[in-house]
């Protein structure tokens, strides 16, 4: 190969490893996406339901676990999703007894 081919192929490497993460919108969001703190006070899941937890502030994030009937949230501060929706971050207790927890995003809407 000559140096102008693995020029441009070490380029294009390098381009695609930089461009990977915004060219992906599912990735994870911390806390560092909150725009409010509403750091220690909890917020219990309705239930009727399973509560999903996000990995990011939005619908559009994944799902990476959920909460069962009256699980609790330990919410550590929020943001408003691009749908004007109020997410949750915090520590999510993923049973009623919170054996099992997750730190994730969850709505508001979810929550009592």
């Amino acid at each position: 190969m000559n140096r102008h081919a693995l020029t441009t192929a070490a380029g294009l490497t390098l381009l695609a490893a930089i461009q990977a993460p915004a060219a992906h919108a599912d990735y994870a969001r911390d806390s560092s996406s909150c725009t409010r703190n509403d750091r220690d006070h909890w917020r219990s899941s309705h239930n009727d339901h399973r509560t999903r937890v996000r990995t990011g502030p939005g619908s559009e994030y994944s799902v990476k676990d959920q909460m069962g009937p009256l699980a609790l949230l330990r919410v550590h501060c929020s943001a408003v999703s691009r749908g004007g929706q109020r997410w949750y971050y915090g520590r999510a207790s993923l049973d009623s007894n919170g054996a099992r927890q997750t730190m994730g995003w969850v709505w508001s809407g979810q929550l009592t």
